[in-house]
């Protein structure tokens, strides 16, 4: 697959006891991008997608900023397989919960 985009993640490392996280050394990663507005359940207004290759490993309190500049919540993550069940990419997607 082609992986035209770059994000930057800012792995997950920790919480504290106020929640507040700590993120670790940014990384650029490849991937491809799109901006959408789709409403899935639990009301949650998903605006942008990521999908990328096989293997990475992102973690839901990751900090990824989009290439328009943006960052938003990571509200699900899915590991996506062709039909005989290898690995083909992981799919994010961002947004906003309890709309």
């Amino acid at each position: 697959m082609f992986f035209p985009s770059t994000v930057t993640r800012h792995p997950y490392v920790s919480k504290d006891a106020h929640h507040k996280i700590t993120w670790g050394t940014p990384e650029t990663l490849s991937c491809k991008y799109a901006k959408i507005s789709k409403k899935i359940e639990n009301d949650i207004l998903i605006t942008a997608w990521t999908s990328f290759p096989a293997g990475t490993s992102i973690h839901p309190d990751d900090k990824i900023v989009l290439p328009d500049g943006q960052s938003s919540k990571i509200v699900q993550i899915r590991e996506i397989n062709n039909h005989m069940g290898y690995p083909v990419c992981v799919d994010v997607y961002y947004g906003e919960e309890s709309i």
